[in-house]
């Protein structure tokens, strides 16, 4: 597999390139130790990575982290965790919601899908600074250590989230 490949575990994502006839960190997105899977809405530009976990230290409830967990769980078990300051909810179009505070005093509603997209877009950008192009295809290989049930629930939404960036993508599994 020749494509830019995106290691996910415990909210931390790694990006690994094809160099010299074998996959390397990228360094620009500090290497082997990644980058935290985080957003946040205290401005009016939205904030990633370790930029929205020092803003949600200020206001917690203007973010959201967690996603790739959220996406595991069964929308007929959701376990919320106490340390989460957004909440779940559902609609009739979504089984899973998350609500989160914005810079412009409301709430905003979005499914963990729309969000890892926006995520995924920070990656390619890191990708395309590297290469010169954004990829037409990723790898993901995720390493949290899921049951088959909830593996398949992530790689669904994860699809769902690259097909929003109009980006194919291949599961890789170690």
């Amino acid at each position: 597999m020749q494509i830019p490949v995106i290691g996910i575990l415990d909210g931390i994502s790694v990006i690994c390139l094809r160099k010299n006839g074998g996959y390397k960190f990228l360094d620009s997105w500090n290497g082997l130790y990644g980058k935290e899977l985080a957003i946040s809405f205290d401005e009016t530009k939205p904030k990633f990575f370790e930029d929205a976990f020092k803003a949600l230290l200020q206001k917690p409830s203007f973010g959201v982290y967690d996603l790739i967990k959220i996406m595991s769980m069964s929308p007929d078990n959701i376990e919320i965790d106490e340390k989460w300051k957004f909440t779940l909810t559902k609609d009739s179009n979504n089984p899973i919601l998350l609500e989160f505070d914005t810079f412009e005093e409301t709430t905003k509603l979005s499914p963990p899908a729309f969000l890892m997209a926006m995520l995924i877009r920070q990656h390619l950008k890191a990708i395309k600074t590297e290469i010169g192009e954004k990829p037409s295809e990723i790898g993901i290989c995720i390493f949290d250590n899921f049951n088959e049930n909830e593996r398949i629930r992530v790689e669904n939404q994860l699809k769902e989230s690259c097909e929003m960036l109009k980006i194919e993508c291949k599961f890789v599994r170690v």
